[in-house]
């Protein structure tokens, strides 16, 4: 039986496309581009880690199971939908240390299920 993390990473979480998400009091609003960083150089990348719930209009990082034991955040615990402050909040998360762990456990993990799916075809 499939663990958790390996359902996720075989999967990947879904990635809503939809144009027409919830406004907050401020008239603020969630938006697809926010799947998308960038680098100092301008290059963009795919947060596939990012998560955004329609239920709860927030978006979260699903590292919880990844990073047992350690303190949770915003966009771990309770979603996160503070959209005034999301593209900074956004790029303080993908620095910090807890992202950063999980993000490669993330990536391990992926890799080992690649080489035993290889291995086993």
């Amino acid at each position: 039986m499939n663990s958790y993390r390996e359902i996720l990473v075989q999967q990947s979480p879904l990635k809503l496309k939809e144009e027409d998400f919830p406004e907050d009091d401020h008239g603020r609003k969630f938006s697809v581009m926010y799947y998308k960083g960038h680098f100092p150089n301008r290059e963009t990348y795919e947060r596939i880690w990012l998560v955004y719930s329609k239920h709860s209009n927030s978006i979260f990082f699903p590292s919880k199971i990844f990073s047992i034991g350690k303190k949770s955040t915003k966009l771990t615990e309770n979603g996160y939908s503070d959209w005034k402050y999301i593209t900074l909040d956004l790029k303080d998360h993908g620095k910090s240390v807890n992202h950063k762990e999980c993000f490669i456990k993330w990536m391990n993990l992926a890799a080992r299920m690649k080489e035993n799916e290889t291995v086993n075809e």
